[in-house]
C-alpha cells in the first residue's frame, strides 16, 4: 500500500537539484547538488528507475525459492547462492536481530546511492526511501525527524558530520503501514551502511513500549556494533546518545 509523504515538502537545498523516481511499491526521493546533476550525460532519473528495477527483479526472483526469507522475522540463514543484495539484507538482520526484510528499505537507498555516486561524483548526495536514507557529504547536514502525532515531529532535528558516506534510518510503531513491534513514535539510527542502519532501527523501535523504555534502549545502543547514533522520540520524550546533534527548528 503506497502512504503519500508528506513530509517531503520540507526537504531539500538551495542549490540542489530533487526528484522523485517510483517503481510499483519502491519511492525514492533524490537531491543532489545541481553542478553533479549537470554533468551526468543523460537523465539521472531513468538511469535510476533501471537500477530500482534490476534490484526489485533481483529480491522477488530469490524470495520465490526462499519464501522463509520473505516472511521470518527473525534473523535467516540464505542458500548459498544468494544475490549480494540478499546477503547484505541477512547479514545486517543476523547483526541487528531481525528479519531480513527488516532492512530493504535501507538497501535501496544504500544500492541507489552507490550507483549514483559510481556515475557522478556528487559534492552532496541524499537518497530517502520511506524515511530511510543513504547520504553522503563532506559538510554538515541538518535532517528534521518526522515523528508523527508526537509535539516533537519536526520540531528537531539532526546535525550530522557524515564525513562521506552514512547511512541514516527510521522506524516507527505509529507512523506507515511497516510491521513493529514497538510504539515509539521515531526511533532513528545513525550507521556507516543504512542497510545496517535500518536493520536496527526496527529492532530498536521494537523494544520501545513506553517512555521508561528509552534509556534502556539506548543503553543497548552504546553496545551495538556500527550504531554510531540514535535518537528516540515518545510523545512528548525523547532520548540520544552518539555522534549527533541536537536542533531545535522551531522559529
Amino acid at each position: 500500500m503506497y502512504q503519500e509523504r508528506a513530509y517531503r515538502r520540507y526537504m531539500g537545498w538551495d542549490d540542489g537539484v530533487c526528484f522523485k523516481v517510483q517503481e510499483k511499491e519502491t519511492d525514492l526521493w533524490v537531491a543532489l547538488d545541481a553542478q553533479s546533476y549537470g554533468r551526468y550525460g543523460g537523465k539521472l532519473e531513468d538511469f535510476i528507475l533501471k537500477e530500482i528495477k534490476k534490484l526489485r527483479r533481483e529480491l522477488e526472483q530469490y524470495i520465490i525459492r526462499d519464501e522463509g526469507f520473505y516472511s521470518s522475522l527473525v534473523p535467516y540463514s540464505v542458500k548459498k547462492d544468494a544475490p549480494l543484495s540478499v546477503r547484505k539484507m541477512a547479514e545486517a538482520a543476523a547483526v541487528a536481530g531481525v528479519g531480513p526484510m527488516a532492512a530493504v528499505a535501507g538497501l535501496f537507498a544504500q544500492h541507489v546511492g552507490e550507483k549514483i555516486l559510481e556515475k557522478v561524483q556528487c559534492k552532496k548526495l541524499i537518497v530517502e526511501n520511506g524515511g530511510d536514507i543513504f547520504l553522503y557529504s563532506h559538510e554538515p547536514v541538518t535532517l528534521s525527524v518526522f515523528a508523527g502525532k508526537s509535539p516533537l515531529s519536526e520540531k528537531i532535528g539532526l546535525r550530522l558530520e557524515p564525513r562521506g558516506k552514512l547511512g541514516v534510518c527510521t522506524s516507527s510503531g505509529t507512523v506507515g503501514h511497516s510491521l513493529s513491534f514497538g510504539l515509539a513514535d521515531a526511533v532513528v539510527v545513525v550507521c556507516k551502511d543504512a542497510v545496517l542502519a535500518d536493520a536496527y532501527a526496527t529492532a530498536k523501535c521494537n523494544r520501545v513500549k513506553d517512555k521508561e523504555d528509552i534509556d534502556r534502549v539506548l543503553a543497548t545502543a552504546r553496545k551495538s556494533f556500527g550504531i554510531l547514533g540514535i535518537l528516540i522520540v515518545f510523545d512528548k520524550y525523547l532520548g540520544a546518545w552518539g555522534d549527533l546533534e541536537l536542533i531545535s527548528l522551531q522559529a
